[in-house]
Order: structure tokens, then C-alpha cells, then sequence
């Protein structure tokens, strides 16, 4: 049963049919993308299930300033950290060496848990890159990060997993679905062979051209593009809104 049309192909499946596919898939050991990708925020997880699965879109909402990011950018963290998944980060709001100082700023925090004093606050991750800097610059060496007792610790952690966490920033023009589609896509092509996580920070400022009417059509379009690439790729979406 099958219905050719002008931009694709219909074929409904029968249960029986689906069915026979996933036995097929359990007999043959091929079930990783059964398996939820935790979040690492563990009340969470067992609310939804274990985590995010391939097809599933979530939406995190607030207000600003409520640390939606915060909190995206350390299941990205996680996702990356245990190994599950590379992860994708698509940020609008800020370039890629701030969230990067974010994260050297989170690490420290993680790494003095249960206890909140010796973390480094964001602010003094500026400071200290500077000071590397100036450091290096008087005695006349190369300036290296690494060489910062303060930032050691937690640059070490990142190294661990950094190369499993990508991040980009969004721009107003390329961002599109369609080109976030096309990466998702070109991951699967790559030597990679961890699943991949999309990470949208945040929905309302991905580009739709030509520009929607109204704001709730734009953000329909969007909401909608993002689902269609966590269903179509079978990545997990997880967008700020």
C-alpha cells in the first residue's frame, strides 16, 4: 500500500508489520535507540521514563532569568560526561567560548558538591583568563589555561568529554530547521557512533524565512520543524522556550 506523492512517498505499516520489525531489531541485539539517554537529573528522569528517547521533543519553558540555559547546558553536560551521546548545543543567545566559560564555572561548582563554597563564578573565569594572560605575558612564556590552578580542576573535567559536547552559535539567517536537519543528518554519515541529542537554546529565536505574521505561527513552525526532526532522524530534541 503505497501513495507516490510530489514531495515523498506515503506507505502505511501494518501492526503486524511494525511488530515484525521490532522483533527483528531485539533478535538482533539492535535496540540501543530504545534506551533512554538520562538526563542525569535523576528525579526527572524517573518522571519521564529515564530520559529522552529518539523521536521525543522537549520543551523546557520559564521565565528569563530562571536558569533555563543553566539547566540545558548541564543535561547537555551529563548526555556528553556518561558517555551516552554526542551532543549538539545550538545557542542564540551567547557565542561558543561564553558557554564555554560557563561550563568551567559549572565543573568547578560539580566538583565541591554537596558544598557550595570553592566553586568559581562565571565572573572570575573572565578574570582568570586574563590573568593567564598577563601572566604569561610578564615572564614572557606562552599563556596556557591549563597552568591556572583555579581553572585546572575543572578544564581537566571538560577535556574528559569535550569532544562528545558540540556547541554553535545560532545565527539569524543559517540557523534554520532545515540546516540543523542537515547536520543531525551529517552526523550519521560520521565515524561517530554514540546517538545524537539536538539542543535549541532557545525556540523563538530560530529563523523562519520568509518572517510569519504573527509570533504563535512562528513558533508553531518552529516547534513543529524541531518535532519532525526528532520523528524523521530519531535524535531527542530538547529546546529552551
Amino acid at each position: 500500500w503505497k501513495l507516490e506523492a510530489g514531495d515523498g512517498t506515503l506507505a502505511p505499516r501494518s501492526a503486524l508489520d511494525v511488530l515484525t520489525g521490532l522483533n527483528e531489531r531485539v533478535a538482533s541485539g539492535s535496540i540501543d535507540d530504545l534506551v533512554p539517554i538520562a538526563t542525569g537529573f535523576v528525579p526527572m528522569d524517573k518522571t519521564i521514563g529515564g530520559g529522552l528517547r529518539p523521536g521525543e521533543l522537549m520543551l523546557i519553558g520559564g521565565a528569563q532569568g530562571q536558569g533555563k540555559t543553566t539547566m540545558a547546558l548541564q543535561m547537555a553536560r551529563n548526555m556528553a560526561a556518561s558517555g551516552q551521546a554526542t551532543v549538539l548545543y545550538v545557542c542564540f543567545e551567547h557565542d561558543e567560548e561564553y558557554l564555554i566559560q560557563r561550563m568551567v564555572a559549572m565543573e568547578s561548582a560539580l566538583s565541591h558538591l554537596p558544598q557550595k563554597s570553592g566553586a568559581v563564578k562565571i565572573q572570575d573565569v573572565k578574570k582568570e583568563v586574563v590573568s593567564s594572560y598577563t601572566a604569561s605575558a610578564e615572564t614572557g612564556t606562552r599563556a596556557k589555561l591549563g597552568a591556572n590552578p583555579r581553572l585546572r580542576p575543572s578544564l581537566e573535567r571538560i577535556a574528559r568529554y569535550g569532544s562528545n559536547l558540540y556547541l554553535m552559535r545560532g545565527t539569524a539567517t543559517k540557523s534554520t530547521v532545515d540546516n540543523m536537519r542537515a547536520l543531525v543528518q551529517d552526523h550519521r554519515g560520521s565515524d561517530d557512533e554514540r546517538r545524537l541529542v539536538l539542543f535549541v537554546d532557545y525556540l523563538q529565536k530560530v529563523p523562519v524565512i520568509p518572517e510569519p505574521n504573527t509570533e504563535e505561527e512562528k513558533v508553531t513552525r518552529i516547534v513543529s520543524g524541531l518535532k519532525d526532526i526528532a520523528l524523521a532522524e530519531g535524535v531527542p530534541v530538547v529546546a529552551i522556550v
